[in-house]
């Protein structure tokens, strides 16, 4: 069965998704923390990612997330 062009969905420009990024800034920003350097592949890792010393750093300073006392899933250490 396929859509009518009409009624295919369209991805917001940033959209939430349970407790991540999504729609088409999240790929965008993902590439672009790379390109930067603030996140890079973990070593042996295909698809994890960490971040990095310079990743860290700004991280805090630009956003104000200190990444080191972060747990995974842990949101509110993140300030507002």
């Amino acid at each position: 069965m396929t859509m009518k062009k009409s009624h295919r969905r369209t991805l917001p420009q940033i959209g939430k998704c349970f407790d991540h990024l999504g729609g088409e800034f999240a790929p965008a920003l993902f590439d672009r923390l790379i390109e930067m350097k603030w996140i890079e592949l973990k070593e042996g890792k295909k698809t994890v990612f960490k971040a990095t010393e310079k990743g860290r750093s700004k991280f805090k300073e630009v956003f104000g997330i200190d990444i080191d006392n972060l747990r995974q899933g842990d949101i509110d250490r993140i300030p507002t």
